[in-house]
């Protein structure tokens, strides 16, 4: 398995983690624990990739960061 975001081989140094957000896997330096804020204002810890937490902070992502890499397409 390889980080969906930049395509890096996962190995004994290469962790795979989970984004509680889109559920898909990535290395650590595609997904980190950050501080979202709720609509009511309430702000958790979520591990989140770096897509998703531009979407949940209003930044839009421009179209190559939305795009999975060509080793993802079918």
């Amino acid at each position: 398995m390889s980080c969906y975001s930049c395509s890096a081989k996962f190995g004994f140094l290469k962790k795979e983690i989970g984004c509680e957000v889109c559920g898909f896997a990535f290395c650590q330096k595609c997904c980190k624990k950050r501080e979202i804020r709720s609509d009511n204002d309430d702000r958790k810890q979520k591990l989140t990739c770096n897509n998703c937490y531009q979407h949940l902070t209003g930044n839009k992502p421009s179209i190559q960061e939305t795009s999975p890499p060509l080793a993802h397409k079918k």
